[in-house]
């Protein structure tokens, strides 16, 4: 009873965030999919069983942290990503920024 009532608040819950602006629905819908995916699997014991058995994990329960490791990891690699895309962004604008500058000052120095 209670994964039923966990995996409900966690559907609601990055919704509710977005409600309030915490969060962006683009960075949210990856998770909400894994998430869909996670608790599917965890409310059908028989898949995971099958599923640990074609891939070699003798435990499902095992099987079910290696997944959840790998939905993290590439959770984890997503975000790196965005964080290298806003820096790109930063550096473009303080090289602008600086062009800028030495334009000004070089329109200045003609004066």
């Amino acid at each position: 009873m209670i994964k039923y009532i966990a995996t409900i608040f966690l559907f609601v819950l990055p919704i509710y965030l977005i409600k309030k602006k915490f969060l962006r629905i683009e960075n949210t819908l990856i998770w909400l999919f894994l998430l869909f995916i996670l608790s599917i699997a965890s409310l059908n014991i028989e898949f995971i069983k099958t599923l640990s058995q074609y891939v070699g994990i003798v435990s499902p329960v095992n099987f079910l942290i290696f997944a959840t490791f790998l939905i993290f990891l590439f959770l984890f690699l997503n975000l790196l990503k965005k964080v290298s895309e806003l820096n790109n962004k930063i550096e473009d604008i303080v090289i602008k920024t600086q062009v800028d500058n030495l334009t000004k000052k070089n329109e200045q120095k003609k004066k």
